[in-house]
């Protein structure tokens, strides 16, 4: 799932950190809404209540926040280490 900067002419809305941080964010929140209460009703009443295609569904639901989230931090990652190593040869180069 990919979120822009809903405030248009905001500067912000042009950096990658800030769309990265605002699609983890997200992301976080689906992680907790899909899979913490899940396992709060599961603990709260010993059985699945929800039925059998709600438990498919929650399931796919899971996997895909959380593999999202993963690929999301590592999206973050990899653009890190590109801006510093980057920087670092940039600087390296023309000082």
């Amino acid at each position: 799932m990919i979120i822009d900067n809903p405030l248009p002419g905001n500067e912000l809305r042009h950096k990658r950190v800030s769309v990265f941080l605002l699609n983890l964010a997200v992301g976080d929140l689906m992680v907790c809404f899909v899979t913490m209460t899940t396992e709060i009703l599961f603990v709260a009443f010993g059985e699945w209540v929800l039925g059998a295609v709600a438990c498919k569904l929650i399931v796919y639901g899971q996997i895909v926040t959380l593999a999202s989230t993963t690929f999301l931090l590592t999206a973050m990652s990899i653009d890190r280490y590109q801006v510093t190593v980057l920087t670092v040869l940039h600087s390296s180069l023309f000082h």
